[in-house]
């Protein structure tokens, strides 16, 4: 309801056009001539990055006055900056199928023919780094996860506003509260017969 909103989530939604005095919050003005990538950049980090937590804590306190204070669960989730119960409550029906993760990721080290570069398929613990020479960990985050999770996952991690573990929390419960139906590729004669019911 708009009575609940509150003068700082206003006030945040005004300074979003850059034409408003307000526009950053007085932190930067409007790009003008010049390098427009760099004051773009300077803009994004100034205003953008700020705006975005507060906004982000803005809504955690909206959502948590709107909720039953008994709901454990969701006052958790919402604390680890999950937001699946959100979208487990919108009016919308998702579906997705999904290929068995192993299957991918042997799928994965061929395709972009890592054993060329004498790396091996079986070496977990090169597999596993959590940096780009950690081929596994590269692709499951940013093709698997990141994508499950939701593009604001994507935003809060790329600008640290949010962990890995948090990440696997909410892509978890995306795809236990959040989609209608998760397919297996090798089944898919069973998730055609559930989106069809």
């Amino acid at each position: 309801p708009k009575s609940t909103h509150s003068f700082t989530i206003k006030k945040a939604l005004t300074t979003l056009n850059p034409s408003t005095n307000r526009w950053c919050f007085g932190q930067a003005g409007r790009p003008g001539p010049g390098d427009v990538a760099q004051k773009l950049n300077t803009l994004y980090h100034k205003c953008g990055l700020p705006l975005a937590s507060l906004v982000d804590g803005q809504f955690h306190n909206y959502w948590r006055q709107l909720q039953n204070a008994t709901d454990r669960r969701l006052s958790f989730a919402l604390a680890n900056n999950n937001f699946s119960p959100i979208y487990a409550s919108l009016p919308v029906h998702r579906v997705t199928v999904l290929r068995d993760p192993y299957s991918w990721l042997v799928s994965i080290f061929f395709w972009n023919k890592y054993q060329k570069s004498n790396i091996k398929c079986d070496d977990i613990e090169r597999a596993s780094r959590p940096n780009r020479s950690g081929w596994a960990h590269y692709h499951i985050l940013k093709e698997y996860i990141l994508k499950l999770c939701g593009v604001d996952c994507s935003i809060r991690y790329e600008n640290g506003l949010t962990s890995l573990d948090e990440l696997e929390a909410q892509t978890e419960s995306n795809l236990r509260r959040s989609f209608s139906v998760v397919g297996i590729l090798k089944e898919t004669d069973i998730f055609y017969e559930m989106v069809s019911k």
